[in-house]
């Protein structure tokens, strides 16, 4: 989860540093109630809500939903 032990040390270590901007969350599912008060600028899904979670986890599966999440938020956040 986003407020999850490592997420959120993340989130603090980021915000501490000063020299992040911007901190981004990349997430399994999101829950997007939840979004609004973790903290971070952006929350991105990285699994389709219709996708069952043995084949998100397959090794190619997992390498290409991470590519098009992180192409997502480059494009999000380059404009």
């Amino acid at each position: 989860t986003a407020t999850g032990k490592l997420p959120a040390r993340v989130l603090a270590a980021a915000r501490r540093s000063g020299a992040a901007p911007c901190v981004v969350c990349l997430a399994g599912s999101v829950d997007a109630a939840a979004v609004p008060g973790s903290g971070f600028d952006a929350v991105i899904p990285v699994t389709p809500p219709d996708m069952p979670l043995t084949e998100a986890l397959r090794p190619e599966t997992a390498a290409a939903l991470l590519r098009a999440a992180a192409r997502s938020c480059a494009s999000d956040f380059s404009e």
